[in-house]
């Protein structure tokens, strides 16, 4: 009987080795496009580098990641990465480059493993936001807005008095690709009418005035409205 059971056994375990095998074969290949939405133009001669992790280790590197390969774009910024089957429990893939100013390529964006993929991916030099002032009342004769906007590298005060009247007025402003990655997209005003009440905000902790809704890359805009 015990010879039944261990010859079972060991058919059991060498049919169900068989299917894992047979789980992680062939090949699978990684396709994509990298464009330039400011210069609206496709981003050639690009060295694109994929690598396989294990969780979080995908984007701070370690012992638990794998090189998938790597492809240069070509003049219409197309790559091809074609790579065999990954085992050792990696649960995703990562894109970067070298060649940009910001090195990530797929961002926090887990490609598939073991999986035909492809997508275009837009990496704009900068990002681009119209900031609009928007008030019920306006400004009366004795009114000065006083408006200070917390930007990567781009920090403004700006001051409207009623002969500039900033009820329908924007502001447009420019973010590097990278300082917008970085930042979360995220910027920090505070406003005040008179210098007085302004002073006042300033005290309060930009956290507590935070613009998170600047998703789109150029070319595409972002509109941002301030009421005050």
């Amino acid at each position: 009987m015990k010879t039944i059971l261990k010859f079972f056994l060991i058919f059991f375990l060498t049919i169900t080795l068989s299917n894992c095998k047979k789980d992680c074969n062939g090949s699978y290949t990684i396709e994509g496009t990298l464009w330039n939405g400011t210069k609206n133009q496709p981003r050639r001669g690009i060295l694109v580098k994929a690598v396989a992790g294990k969780g979080n280790s995908l984007f701070s590197g370690g012992s638990n990641v794998q090189d998938v390969g790597n492809a240069r774009t070509d003049e219409n910024g197309y790559f091809k990465i074609t790579y065999n089957c990954i085992g050792n429990d990696m649960t995703g893939i990562s894109l970067s480059s070298s060649d940009l100013p910001y090195s990530g390529i797929s961002n926090d964006d887990r490609l598939p493993i073991n999986q035909d993929y492809k997508r275009t991916y837009n990496i704009p030099d900068s990002v681009s936001l119209n900031i609009n002032f928007s008030t019920i009342n306006g400004l009366s004769n004795s009114d000065t807005l006083y408006v200070l906007i917390a930007i990567p590298d781009n920090t403004q005060r700006l001051i409207f008095t009623k002969d500039i009247q900033p009820n329908g007025f924007y502001k447009r402003f420019r973010i590097r690709y990278q300082d917008a990655i970085s930042m979360k997209y995220t910027i920090g005003y505070n406003s005040g009418i008179g210098y007085a009440n302004y002073k006042a905000n300033l005290l309060i902790p930009v956290g507590g005035s935070m613009i998170n809704n600047i998703i789109k890359l150029e070319p595409e805009v972002n509109d941002i409205t301030i009421n005050y």
